[in-house]
Formats: structure tokens, sequence, C-alpha cells
């Protein structure tokens, strides 16, 4: 994959991300379980370009990150409600 191709796959990749945020807080679970792959996929992929170009996708790349600690937060909040019950 080239740069701006791993771009699209990052952005799509949020908002993946973005929609499962909303679904937790509308109280939906869904299915997440190909994230892992997909993720090692794009950091696999990002380590193959040369240093420059994998510059100018880390910002992109750091805020999926962020996005997933904040999913994984989320979700385990609503863990824990339920197990509350």
């Amino acid at each position: 994959m080239n740069k701006d191709q791993i771009i699209a796959r990052l952005m799509q990749t949020i908002d993946t991300i973005n929609q499962a945020q909303n679904d937790v807080a509308a109280g939906i679970i869904k299915d997440l379980s190909f994230m892992d792959k997909d993720v090692a996929i794009i950091c696999s992929d990002i380590m193959k370009l040369n240093p420059d170009e994998a510059a100018q996708v880390q910002p992109i790349m750091a805020d999926m990150i962020t996005k997933l600690e904040q999913l994984a937060s989320s979700l385990q909040t609503y863990k824990d409600k339920l197990n509350q019950r």
C-alpha cells in the first residue's frame, strides 16, 4: 500500500471506531473482532513506508490510537454497568 491508501484506510478505521463509540453510547454493542487484524495490517503497511511518508501518516495513526483507547474505556464502562445490575 502507498501512503495515500494507508491514509484512506486509517480514515475508514477511524470512522468505524467513531460509529462504534456512538453505538456504545446508545447501548448497542457490535462485533469488532475484525479490528485487531485491520489495525495490525495498517501498522505493518506503515512500517514499509519510507521514513518521510511514515512521519506524514503518524498524526493520523496517533488519532486512531487515541480513539481506540477511548472506545476501550467506553466498552469497559458499559461492561461495568452491566455487571452492577
